[in-house]
């Protein structure tokens, strides 16, 4: 568990400040069709690619790491197969385009396409029809601005119940549960400032029991074998610690301690600073954005209910 909170704090950390160029705006994923026929990766991907393109013009991001996604869904209406020679399947199906929060799997807008096509089966005829389907289009274009407007609009009458609950959470140190809630309102909302400040605090206390933890379990390895070899391994963990919690004092205590068993002492100091400020660098660049992150991470690692395309 440690090492997998480490892994996801480091991970979003260090990649996780591009979206800064995306501020103010909502970061929306394609998700895979839902279909009770299977769709090969190539089906599912001439859907992807234009959605991919039609909400890039919108100027929208579209990350893995995105709470809100558009998942197409294929209702079949009529079918029907010819008994001839090869025998010819047609099908008439709406493909329904909905905006969803990929957790609680709320839809906030929907915009249906009705297909007709045929194929040499029920699944080929499906296939054909998806190629018809154009979404570089003024309605498919007003469709999105509209879904925005819908989201943005009932997260900003839900913020105190969101708010409220966030702080629950963070009254009992459920720093990640709080992060959770808050990563999926919209930085779009009018009233986004109070999830920031209450983002910040949360990710306070969330590093303040990272580094507690990161800080009990280095004492411990050097507790159990003092040597080089554990004293670099040591090092690389308390090198995690952020330079802003209650645990950098004592840390830096130990790492006095622990330097006196390496050899080449001086590049190990070196080293060690080096990566100190990189570290302190990145806590400055994407502190909120790492917030967020942690939220997300949390959040799918508990499951969602929309399938985002890998």
């Amino acid at each position: 568990m440690m090492m997998k909170k480490k892994l996801i704090r480091c991970l979003f950390l260090a990649i996780l400040s591009l979206s800064r160029i995306y501020a103010q705006e909502m970061v929306i994923a394609p998700a895979e069709i839902i279909s009770d026929y299977e769709l090969s990766e190539k089906a599912q991907s001439q859907i992807l690619m234009k959605l991919q393109k039609s909400i890039s013009q919108q100027g929208i991001s579209t990350t893995e790491n995105a709470v809100f996604a558009i998942v197409p869904k294929i209702s079949i209406l009529s079918e029907h197969t010819s008994s001839g020679i090869p025998p010819i399947a047609e099908v008439e199906y709406d493909i329904s385009f909905s905006l969803q929060n990929i957790f609680d799997g709320k839809s906030f807008a929907s915009f249906p396409i009705t297909i007709q096509s045929r194929g040499s089966n029920k699944a080929n005829a499906i296939v054909m029809g998806l190629k018809k389907i154009n979404l570089n289009t003024p309605e498919f274009s007003s469709f999105l601005k509209r879904a925005k407007q819908k989201t943005i609009a009932h997260y900003e009458a839900e913020l105190p119940k969101i708010i409220q609950k966030a702080e629950v959470a963070m009254k009992q140190k459920r720093y990640e549960d709080a992060l959770f809630v808050l990563s999926q309102v919209p930085e779009s909302i009018p009233s986004y400032s109070k999830v920031l400040t209450l983002m910040e605090k949360n990710y306070q206390g969330y590093e303040e029991t990272y580094a507690r933890q990161i800080l009990q379990k280095a004492k411990a390895l050097w507790a159990a074998n003092k040597g080089e070899h554990t004293a670099r391994e040591v090092a690389e963990l308390l090198a995690e610690i952020p330079a802003n919690t209650s645990a950098n004092k004592e840390a830096n205590s130990l790492l006095q301690q622990i330097s006196k068993y390496v050899s080449d002492r001086e590049q190990f100091e070196r080293k060690l600073i080096e990566r100190q400020q990189q570290h302190q660098h990145l806590e400055k660049r994407a502190r909120i954005e790492a917030a967020k992150a942690i939220g997300v991470a949390y959040g799918k690692n508990s499951g969602t209910k929309v399938i985002l395309w890998r």
